[in-house]
């Protein structure tokens, strides 16, 4: 399961961050969303769910915010920093206007500093870029947008795997 050869889990964001929780704890991969994938991941959850029910022990390292999602948590950013510090500290600091060199930014040094980040994200695992919203890969972050931009980011990044966790949900059941 933890192999790169069947690509259902894959490591956090925060694998490569050195003072980050979860750092080798799986989570599932946004890229698994073929019917394929989605029929494996259900069959990891029946795995799951056998282990449940028999008290066996098999060695899912899972991170926490995906045993909270399969619980049917409802996601939080606060959670998913255990996944990807990076991300939920840059929705933390353009929400708030916070960046750790220049707080409270005016707008025009607001937009300078931000001008590289657009309505586009590339997935967790690092794979393909998906727009926000449409056009989003040509619409700048801007002191005047970032309200949107924190919610629309914050959306994707925490119900990027929601179907997967369906799947894998659907197996344990």
């Amino acid at each position: 399961l933890h192999s790169a050869a069947l690509p259902l889990l894959v490591l956090t964001p925060n694998h490569s961050q050195p003072l980050a929780l979860d750092r080798g704890k799986r989570m599932l991969s946004p890229a698994a969303s073929g019917a394929w994938a989605l029929q494996r991941l259900e069959a990891v959850g029946a795995l799951i769910g056998v282990t449940l029910r028999t008290g066996s022990t098999l060695p899912f390292e899972l991170a926490n915010v995906v045993w909270l999602a399969l619980l049917g948590e409802a996601p939080s950013l606060q959670a998913y920093a255990k996944v990807d510090k990076s991300f939920t500290e840059l929705v933390t600091q353009v929400r708030d206007n916070s960046h750790p060199s220049c707080p409270d930014m005016d707008p025009e040094a607001f937009d300078a500093v931000y001008d590289c980040i657009t309505f586009a994200m590339h997935r967790s695992d690092g794979g393909s870029t998906v727009e926000l919203k449409p056009g989003g890969a040509s619409l700048s972050l801007t002191y005047h947008n970032r309200s949107e931009w924190c919610s629309l980011a914050t959306a994707f990044r925490l119900h990027e795997c929601d179907a997967q966790t369906a799947a894998v949900r659907r197996g344990v059941a």
